[in-house]
């Protein structure tokens, strides 16, 4: 919901300090840190689906009986568990891929 606002405003500011024209450097920085941002927010969600799928039950009420368990059994933090390495691998695949968006949108706006 965020991604792309945080991608186009972290883009401006940066192109502010790194004035060099056609230079990559702001599109990579702003497009690691939308996505690292991205996954970041919803780890909890991703540690909830996780369990769902490693697990026997898939009745529609299982996301929020697997959440209540987490919480009760582990605790808030069992949440974040493994954002560390979302965040690390968000970071040069959303890099690369706002390089390649820019790219094409540059071809595309030349024909």
């Amino acid at each position: 919901m965020f991604y792309l606002p945080v991608y186009e405003k972290g883009k401006r500011e940066l192109k502010k300090v790194f004035a060099t024209e056609g230079s990559l450097l702001p599109t990579i920085i702003a497009g690691g840190v939308a996505g690292s941002l991205s996954w970041w927010t919803i780890t909890p969600i991703e540690v909830v689906k996780n369990r769902i799928q490693t697990s026997s039950s898939h009745s529609p009420q299982a996301f929020l009986q697997t959440a209540k368990s987490i919480y009760k059994n582990e605790g808030l933090r069992a949440f974040g568990k493994g954002g560390l390495i979302l965040i690390f691998r968000g970071f040069p695949v959303n890099a690369v891929g706002f390089v390649i968006y820019e790219k094409i949108m540059a071809l595309g706006s030349a024909l």
